[in-house]
């Protein structure tokens, strides 16, 4: 898979997520700081997200034919249990971050009720 595309089954994957239980609403506030189940995850004000780099990263890659730094972005969350994590590279031709485009599936996993 290369990075910049998403497959069938990643789009088919996040339609499910956003019409799962009404959640869509409230996943992407979910992440932010101070968002809590029980205060309908309400992101606190100003808007934050805290990320933290994952400790075993980062490395390097050739899976695209070219060396990339790749790195794991962790966040923890209210909405779950457990840490929800995203992998990023580093495009050595124009230096800017770039999310693989399954990882995005991680962030979309259930979340817990409200």
């Amino acid at each position: 898979v290369s990075p910049d595309t998403f497959t069938n089954h990643t789009k088919q994957f996040v339609k499910d997520r956003m019409l799962q239980n009404g959640k869509w609403q409230c996943i992407a506030d979910a992440y932010c700081d101070g968002a809590t189940p029980e205060n309908n995850y309400r992101p606190s004000s100003p808007v934050t997200i805290t990320l933290r780099e994952y400790p075993y990263l980062p490395q390097k890659s050739t899976m695209t034919g070219k060396e990339l730094l790749v790195e794991k972005i962790v966040s923890d969350f209210a909405g779950a249990d457990t840490e929800r994590s995203v992998s990023v590279y580093k495009d050595p031709t124009d230096g800017r971050w770039y999310l693989f485009s399954d990882s995005c599936r991680n962030l979309l996993g259930d979340i817990k009720g409200i």
